[in-house]
């Protein structure tokens, strides 16, 4: 779960093995401080509120120690009972091995 400008505000176990990271690591940390792509997070984060959701949009981010590893991220904008943007949920899949599969291909 992100807050609106992006930072890290609840994470799950695979999030935290992904990044290679600890729960307290990262929360408050923001999301494109992990992404090779800063631009392409910026760019998922305008999409989100525009759209209300975005699926499958692909990037790039980088683990604590170093590991590239591509991903696809779907978001779901967060509203309060009144309408007001509280955040998002953005759900990360590691994509890296199909990735070097179709490049085989």
């Amino acid at each position: 779960y992100l807050s609106p400008l992006g930072v890290i505000l609840d994470l799950d176990k695979t999030f935290e093995q992904m990044l290679h990271c600890s729960k307290e690591e990262l929360v408050g940390m923001f999301l494109a401080d992990f992404s090779l792509q800063k631009e392409k997070i910026e760019d998922l984060q305008r999409l989100t509120f525009e759209k209300g959701f975005v699926r499958n949009y692909e990037c790039v981010l980088k683990s604590k120690n170093k590991r590239v590893i591509q991903v696809s991220i779907s978001t779901l904008l967060r509203k309060s009972q009144e309408g007001e943007v509280i955040g998002y949920f953005a759900a990360l899949t590691d994509i890296s091995e199909s990735k070097r599969a179709e490049d085989l291909l």
